[in-house]
């Protein structure tokens, strides 16, 4: 094996090694959530109601919360809805352009998100479905699609029956967290009955 030989079978090796160990950290990176055994979809699926807005507790030393890493500034209402049986109808006051309301998968793929400052009013009334089982909305969807803005009153075809919704409130100052707790109680997340539209509810 001549030097130059041996030279460029090391690099080739080298460059090898280093492609393989970057796509190995890129696919655990990708599977992790699929596999983590206490991830939040568990978290929630063991702690909370199907279609139930609960407002979780403000974060105290040496109690984890239900939400990771919640941060002591910011108040949360989740929901982990299920539309297997129907469409699902989130209504919440936001108040403030910085609090926003995010949608996510089982596994923690973020979705969708609504910021305070994107709505025209206080109050929004999101309605989840599968388009395939409810066909009636197909133009009802069409129509907010091709307006291109973000009204209070909105719906969303989403991909999957399961997933979580999250109400992030941040707090300007200690003193509003009551008045902060007192809109996210409000909140609500109900599974619309069968006879009810989706656009008259």
């Amino acid at each position: 094996m001549t030097p130059k030989f041996s030279k460029n079978f090391t690099i080739y090796w080298i460059s090898t090694a280093i492609t393989l160990g970057i796509l190995i950290h890129i696919f655990s990176i990708l599977t992790m959530p699929y596999f983590a055994p206490a991830n939040a979809w568990s978290r929630f699926n063991s702690a909370l109601t199907a279609n139930h807005m609960t407002v979780l507790p403000e974060p105290a030393k040496g109690y984890p919360g239900i939400l990771p890493y919640q941060a002591s500034d910011v108040r949360y209402a989740v929901c982990r809805y299920n539309i297997k049986e129907g469409p699902v109808l989130i209504t919440a006051e936001i108040p403030d352009d910085l609090w926003s309301v995010a949608l996510y998968t089982e596994t923690g793929e973020n979705f969708d998100l609504i910021k305070g400052a994107d709505l025209k009013l206080n109050l929004l009334r999101l309605k989840l479905f599968k388009k395939k089982n409810n066909p009636g909305v197909d133009d009802h969807i069409r129509r907010d699609n091709q307006k291109g803005v973000l009204k209070d009153e909105r719906s969303l075809d989403v991909t999957q029956d399961t997933g979580i919704i999250v109400i992030r409130a941040p707090l300007a100052s200690k003193a509003f967290s009551s008045e902060a707790h007192a809109y996210l109680s409000n909140a609500t997340c109900n599974q619309l009955r069968a006879e009810d539209s989706i656009d008259n509810s």
